[in-house]
């Protein structure tokens, strides 16, 4: 199960997503290589050398991109990062109603 800081809970309620999604790129970056820079983990899938950084650091980035939370899916395993860690509101199938 992952833990995630303290320091995330106690952000403003409407920065909270953000920050944590920020958050499990740069452990994923972690996982992904040996000196954890966003750079290396978007190269290592495949994608601009920019990308990781320029979609979470820009001030309009609401949500990670579908295709990029699969993409980080399939590289690093389902284990470790699964895409509902990243889009839970659109990988979590939602709970079945009990009669």
């Amino acid at each position: 199960m992952l833990r995630y800081p303290a320091w995330l809970a106690e952000l403003p309620k409407e920065e909270q997503e953000k920050a944590r999604i920020r958050w499990l790129i740069r452990l994923y970056a972690l996982y992904a290589t040996e000196e954890g820079g966003l750079k290396k983990f978007a190269a290592h899938m495949g994608l601009s050398t920019n990308y990781l950084k320029t979609q979470t650091q820009h001030t309009f980035w609401r949500q990670l991109p579908p295709k990029t939370a699969i993409k980080i899916e399939e590289t690093l395993g389902r284990d470790i990062a699964p895409r509902e860690r990243l889009r839970p509101d659109l990988f979590t199938l939602p709970e079945t109603v009990s009669k």
